[in-house]
């Protein structure tokens, strides 16, 4: 690797750490912000759609502009915006500009997230599944760092809008490091010829399943995390122990990412994305129906850490096959995130509140079965087609 290709790692890593510690802060900030603005529930959770629904957005758009407008202005873009979002948020005194904030963060977000993903299988084109599976292991550890050092600053007196401001200052930082830095063309790399490259973008089997992959993965993941602090409250453990529970998973998670990012292109990436489909419909029932903290946690643990390799694995097979597409592709995984985001955490939380926890912890467990039979279809799909383009 050149010494350009390896400070655009570095630079990739830094700004996917940022994603994962900024983002998942503001979990630990709701409370503050609802006593702030002194608002319900009801109304805070407004954040919500406009936080994911800005992710869909930036994310659709980011990595298709990528491709054709490349990479460095469209990261530009997204880090400037996450500064003046967060900026904006940190004085605002109108709900109306806080939930505008979220929605135009999280387009900002999304724009560096498929942007780096694309900059990542440009740079590492031989190793993409261990490159891409580190890169999202980089955004686990954020995530575990994120609420715990929100929660440090909160215990030592610092406002809420301090701490966002904070968050506008790292991404203006992080704006400069990205005009400084030389970024690689984007270049044409066909495996198979244009028609078919083509063809496949529009029907293959292959991409629709790596997309419902990601699709499942994510809505069974945030109803877990989401949720789970909530449904240990309501078993009566401390709060310490239910808040640890998001710790825990993010732990496994890291783990995980790190651990498949190693096997992933030697195992191959289907094999690898079946078996952490299995492992994460094993382990997600002793997370969530059984009452001991011991087997609690230790489910939480295992399910993160099979559920780890699921979208980076995929990301990584999806732009082996089509190379030369690698923004379209992240854009459209992404998309399925973010879908999966916005629906199955309120269906969970709407079965909750009719029949209780366990009811709604049964659609995560149920569509991670789905996730097994397509994982199995994705597997004997990618043999047949392996065979027949004799490419892979």
């Amino acid at each position: 690797m050149t010494l350009n290709n390896k400070l655009l790692t570095t630079s990739s890593y830094t700004g996917y750490f940022f994603i994962g510690l900024i983002s998942i802060m503001f979990a630990p900030l709701l409370p503050s912000i609802i006593e702030s603005f002194g608002i319900s529930l009801t109304t805070a959770g407004g954040i919500f759609p406009f936080r994911f629904a800005g992710l869909f957005a930036g994310g659709v758009i980011g990595g298709t502009l990528s491709d054709k407008l490349g990479r460095k202005p469209v990261l530009f873009c997204g880090a400037i915006l996450q500064a003046l979002s967060y900026l904006l948020l940190s004085t605002s005194d109108k709900w109306l500009f806080v939930l505008i904030s979220f929605g135009a963060a999280g387009i900002g977000t999304g724009f560096v997230n498929s942007t780096l993903n694309a900059l990542i299988c440009d740079i590492n084109k031989e190793r993409k599944g261990a490159a891409l599976n580190k890169l999202h292991g980089i955004y686990a550890l954020g995530c575990l760092i994120g609420p715990v050092a929100a929660g440090m600053l909160l215990l030592a007196g610092i406002d809420w809008r301090m701490i966002f401001l904070a968050s506008a200052v790292i991404w203006f930082i992080y704006s400069f490091w990205i005009i400084f830095g030389s970024y690689p063309v984007i270049e044409s790399r066909h495996i198979m010829p244009d028609f078919k490259i083509k063809k496949m973008l529009n029907i293959s089997p292959i991409l629709l399943i790596l997309f419902f992959v990601s699709f499942i993965y994510n809505g069974s993941a945030t109803g877990l995390v989401g949720w789970i602090n909530t449904y240990m409250n309501e078993k009566d453990f401390s709060v310490l122990f239910g808040s640890g529970m998001i710790s825990v998973f993010y732990t496994g998670l890291m783990s995980g990412r790190f651990l498949c990012g190693r096997l992933s292109d030697k195992f191959g990436y289907t094999r690898i994305i079946l078996i952490c489909a299995i492992g994460s419909a094993i382990f997600y029932p002793l997370a969530l129906f059984t009452d001991a903290s011991f087997s609690i946690t230790a489910g939480v643990l295992l399910t993160g850490l099979f559920m780890s390799g699921l979208h980076p694995t995929g990301l990584a097979y999806a732009n082996t096959l089509f190379p030369d597409k690698s923004g379209r592709i992240t854009s459209l995984l992404s998309a399925a995130m973010s879908s999966g985001a916005m629906i199955f955490p309120w269906i969970t939380g709407a079965v909750a509140d009719q029949s209780g926890f366990k009811a709604g912890f049964l659609i995560g467990f149920l569509i991670l079965i789905v996730l097994v039979l397509i994982s199995y279809l994705l597997h004997i799909k990618s043999l047949i087609w392996k065979h027949q383009a004799n490419i892979y």
